[in-house]
């Protein structure tokens, strides 16, 4: 039998209990209670790229989350969002997605190569995300 020492588990979370998230009054929710998430072809884009970056068990606790009503705040600015959540803890905590910004010059070039086709400008006049618009932002460096 191997010896027990004073010094704690340094795995004590294996024993631990499984606990559930706090309850809000009032959280920001979903619409969503199955099936997908996101509800237009960009938004889906947009999560594939996040799971392709190794997220994919914290975006599925962020869903269940999102699900629940556990959001509490939503900020989102150019370059990123925060957001604060209540899970299990007593407090809720801050998670937050960045993405570098463009500067100047480069939305200045993506601004004309929109303007050099009518069809980006009528697909984002009609509230549409026109489906090859990462290839004029990634021409545009």
């Amino acid at each position: 039998m191997p010896s027990r020492t004073s010094e704690p588990d340094p795995f004590w979370w294996r024993d631990a209990e499984p606990t559930r998230p706090r309850r809000v009054e009032g959280g920001i929710q979903i619409s969503s209670t199955r099936g997908p998430i996101a509800r237009t072809w960009w938004s889906q884009r947009f999560l594939t790229v996040l799971e392709s970056m190794g997220l994919g068990g914290r975006l599925s606790r962020g869903r269940t989350y999102a699900r629940a009503g556990q959001i509490i705040s939503l900020d989102v600015d150019a370059g990123g969002a925060v957001a604060q959540v209540q899970g299990s803890r007593p407090r809720p905590y801050k998670v937050r997605i960045g993405i570098p910004a463009f500067g100047k010059l480069e939305w200045g070039a993506v601004a004309q190569a929109l303007a050099d086709d009518a069809s980006y400008a009528a697909a984002l006049l009609g509230g549409e995300m026109p489906r090859d618009i990462e290839e004029v932002f990634s021409a545009s460096g």
